[in-house]
């Protein structure tokens, strides 16, 4: 038997550095899934491309996401 539980929120965590170059498909890939209820952990490890300025950009959109 299979039980779903929707009413809890998941945990996705992810650690970035120098990633302009994909940081946008990432995003957009978990902003894609049917299943809504989850907080978004991004930490930055003191890029120097433009990293941190497409993930500010997403800001709005991740109102429940930690950005580091």
């Amino acid at each position: 038997m299979i039980i779903k539980n929707n009413n809890k929120s998941i945990f996705i965590g992810m650690s970035v550095f120098n990633c302009q170059n994909f940081i946008a498909k990432v995003i957009e890939s978990i902003l894609s899934h049917t299943y809504k209820k989850f907080i978004l952990f991004i930490s930055n490890n003191f890029s120097r491309d433009r990293t941190e300025s497409i993930i500010l950009g997403y800001k709005k959109r991740l109102n429940h996401s930690l950005f580091n």
